[in-house]
């Protein structure tokens, strides 16, 4: 469990030695709570990107329903340039 009040050695910087004060906090790691503020522009983009990436899909499936065979012949050929390219170095 991670506790707020630790006890330190104040009397070392009495005697002219340095006292870590934030040597503990690293040790005790918080979830930082902030992030949720994030969460409400995610939700607002997904809102107006959700149809606009489906409607995207829905014509690339348009697409590829109608010249399937050489969406095909195009992916291999990518495929297989990318595995030269891959293979050269």
């Amino acid at each position: 469990m991670c506790h707020s009040k630790h006890h330190h050695d104040y009397a070392a910087a009495y005697e002219g030695g340095t006292v870590a004060l934030g040597g503990e906090r690293r040790a005790c790691m918080r979830f930082p709570f902030w992030l949720f503020w994030l969460i409400w522009p995610l939700a607002i983009g997904l809102k107006w990107l959700l149809p606009l990436y489906a409607s995207v899909a829905h014509e690339l499936l348009n697409q590829v329903g109608t010249n399937w065979s050489s969406m095909v012949i195009g992916v291999a050929l990518i495929i297989a340039g990318l595995a030269l390219i891959w293979r050269s170095r």
